[in-house]
């Protein structure tokens, strides 16, 4: 892998910068294709944040990242050598070491071939499958910038032999021009949500009004939380403003979510829509994320 690939995709009014597979990010956890490392509206405000900004904390995402099987991995084998199993959009993993202190991370044994295409506007990504214990599939993703639009089409094709269920989410790593998270965002929603008790990080940093989250101080800490209220609707998007400014992002998607969660830091907000589905073999899931940027 070339770790220096950027590949910058525009428009009249919008530069995504994507990054090249391993270039930027060479983890275990999220999709190496499609990472955008920044997204700039009219050549003046910026939407992307590093997850932590000290060095060797977190994970090491970035941007807009997505991440397959969080709560709906493909389980280790242990009838293969290392007990490899699959992470979509990564390769063959194997799995962590729990006697050490603290357990170390699942480690990469092998990388799924990757390639890719590029024009002006698009750049299109490529995943081709290769066979773990019955478990394979074809990867296609393209991010398209349009206006202030950019949308992520994604396909995921079971080429093997077992059923793949499985879930995505994009981990949105925002933060509006630098602005620091607390009093000034606020988060929009198509419905009414309530904090779900079952998984809550959150103390007393939300306020809860109608279609609507806000800020009741500024973030201290890391905080996240699941939540209720969305019914499985089948009108699904979020929006985040930065109120003072009037600057902000829409993210709008074609499917039912399954789970929302929003997870943050002090310079940092990522709400997140998760789908679940459930790939049998020779199928295909589609899907689209469409995010609209807005000053």
């Amino acid at each position: 892998m070339n770790d220096n690939i950027l590949i910058p995709i525009r428009s009249g009014r919008l530069k995504v910068d994507v990054a090249g597979p391993g270039a930027f990010y060479k983890g275990p956890r999220f999709d190496w294709t499609g990472h955008v490392k920044q997204v700039t509206l009219d050549d003046r405000h910026t939407f992307c944040a590093v997850e932590s900004p000290i060095h060797g904390k977190g994970t090491g995402g970035l941007g807009l990242c997505n991440e397959f099987g969080i709560t709906k991995p493909v389980k280790p084998d242990p009838a293969l050598k290392d007990g490899r199993y699959p992470k979509w959009g990564i390769g063959l993993l194997t799995p962590p070491e729990k006697v050490t202190k603290p357990p170390t991370s699942p480690a990469i044994a092998a990388l799924f071939p990757m390639r890719f295409e590029a024009t002006e506007n698009y750049v299109e990504f490529t995943v081709d499958p290769v066979e773990c214990a019955g478990y394979a599939a074809r990867l296609v993703k393209r991010l398209t910038v349009e206006n202030n639009t950019l949308t992520m089409n994604y396909s995921l094709q079971n080429t093997g032999k077992q059923t793949i269920v499985t879930d995505e989410y994009n981990h949105n790593f925002i933060q509006i021009n630098d602005y620091t998270i607390g009093p000034d965002y606020r988060l929009t929603f198509p419905y009414s949500l309530t904090m779900d008790p079952s998984i809550e990080e959150v103390g007393d940093i939300f306020s809860f009004a109608p279609n609507q989250l806000s800020f009741r101080h500024t973030a201290e800490k890391v905080y996240y939380g699941i939540f209720n209220g969305f019914n499985k609707s089948t009108t699904n998007f979020w929006e985040m403003l930065h109120a003072p400014s009037g600057i902000g992002v829409k993210e709008t998607v074609d499917f039912q979510v399954t789970r929302i969660a929003i997870w943050g830091e002090p310079h940092v907000l990522s709400p997140e829509f998760f789908i679940t589905f459930t790939i049998h073999p020779g199928e295909t899931a589609k899907w689209s994320r469409q995010y609209t940027f807005f000053c």
